[in-house]
């Protein structure tokens, strides 16, 4: 889990980090931290702002190796969290800087010792030697098996314990996935729901309008700011995936689940997003992907896709990798994503990858949608199959081909 390490003093100095990069010990606290662990580091400030969310706070990190540039995010109550991960052991000394007077000057200092459990192997990354395989930042090949999970956000809202989603982890992990295609949010479906369904109200969890990641519901939203207990919630949702080796491929927006989105480009749209990625960054088992269904549904533009990818480029000082639920995007943009995703139902399947994969010899393939779901007490989705064996082949065609895919 995240280990929260709230710092009450720091002691300060006038001599900044650009002056001299290494302070002394007695300058800075020290914390000990696992390589690939999640801390958070929590700030009180005694100003009550009434524009916290447009703040802008920076952890200026650096070590050996690395300089990262790291956002703090605000969580409530005056409370600002730099939420850190060390991708190598070592000392990692920062000074924090920006718009609020209280913060800035404050130093910390984590040093990293090296992973200890046996099955963590960092974030994932690309290899310029094999670029069309996925690896971890240790070297490990990473052997991407996705299973999708659209309202896994919503498991266990509001209660005590995470002990739904916790059983649904682990029986994703226990049967060799390591991957969760998931949406930030969703609200509901679009087309009509099984009867035997809408009589098992706790098997639900579309159209909840007690879940919204602003304030007020999606019924009635407020876009004016954010609701940080939807986003506390989803930091241990993450954290339990994060225990348990499987990675989050995290689509910050969904077109097709009836959410009321603020207007693109909007400051209460770009204060969404840019939340999502200061809050989650951290985390090595993230990666990226701006929306599903991304230039469906009439909303998002081409040029709209583009910017939200600099945006993350921009903010994200880990550099996870990117990628964008639209075949068509990633066909025409290549040189924006760090791998293409493609969405192919296709008879064909195997062919139809080996083309896409001969297309782009520089590239992971990832097939994150190859046709339904296979048959369950309920009717879901109107896929294009419902027989286990037959979601099984496709699988292996994919595989067979040498592109990534997903239980879908």
């Amino acid at each position: 889990m995240i280990r929260i390490l709230t710092i009450l003093i720091l002691f300060q100095s006038c001599i900044t980090l650009a002056q001299h990069p290494w302070p002394e010990p007695n300058r800075a606290q020290t914390m000990v931290v696992d390589q690939w662990t999640v801390h958070d580091v929590s700030y009180r400030v005694a100003e009550i702002m009434e524009d916290p969310f447009e703040r802008q706070v920076f952890a200026n990190m650096i070590s050996q190796e690395d300089t990262l540039h790291i956002p703090l995010f605000f969580n409530g109550e005056n409370e600002w969290v730099l939420r850190f991960s060390g991708n190598k052991p070592g000392d990692y000394y920062f000074e924090l800087s920006g718009d609020i007077e209280e913060l800035n000057g404050k130093k910390g200092h984590f040093s990293v010792g090296k992973n200890k459990k046996q099955n963590r192997h960092g974030g994932v990354v690309l290899n310029k030697k094999n670029p069309q395989h996925f690896y971890y930042q240790d070297g490990t090949p990473y052997r991407n098996l996705a299973f999708e999970c659209d309202w896994l956000f919503a498991l266990d809202y509001g209660q005590k314990n995470m002990e739904k989603s916790r059983q649904l982890l682990n029986t994703i992990a226990e049967n060799g996935f390591n991957q969760i295609v998931m949406n930030v949010y969703s609200f509901d479906v679009p087309w009509p729901k099984d009867s035997l369904l809408l009589a098992h109200p706790e098997h639900e969890y579309g159209g909840r309008n007690d879940i919204y990641p602003f304030l007020g519901s999606n019924a009635h939203p407020d876009h004016d700011a954010l609701n940080v207990n939807f986003f506390k919630h989803f930091d241990k949702v993450m954290a339990e995936m994060h225990d348990r080796e499987l990675v989050s491929h995290l689509m910050i927006y969904v077109w097709n689940k009836m959410v009321v989105w603020p207007e693109m480009n909007s400051t209460a749209d770009n204060r969404y997003f840019d939340y999502v990625i200061k809050r989650y960054q951290a985390f090595p088992n993230i990666i990226w992907d701006i929306s599903k269904e991304a230039l469906f549904y009439g909303r998002a533009t081409n040029e709209y896709i583009s910017e939200r990818i600099e945006r993350t480029r921009n903010l994200d000082a880990y550099d996870r990798l990117l990628s964008v639920h639209d075949y068509g995007f990633c066909r025409n943009h290549p040189e924006e994503v760090d791998f293409i995703s493609t969405q192919d139902w296709k008879h064909t399947l195997y062919q139809s990858m080996l083309n896409v994969r001969q297309e782009f010899p520089s590239k992971p393939i990832f097939n994150i949608e190859h046709g339904g779901y296979e048959k369950a007490p309920y009717v879901v989705f109107p896929g294009a199959y419902d027989d286990a064996e037959v979601c099984l082949r496709r699988n292996y065609m994919c595989l067979f081909a040498g592109v990534y895919t997903t239980y879908y």
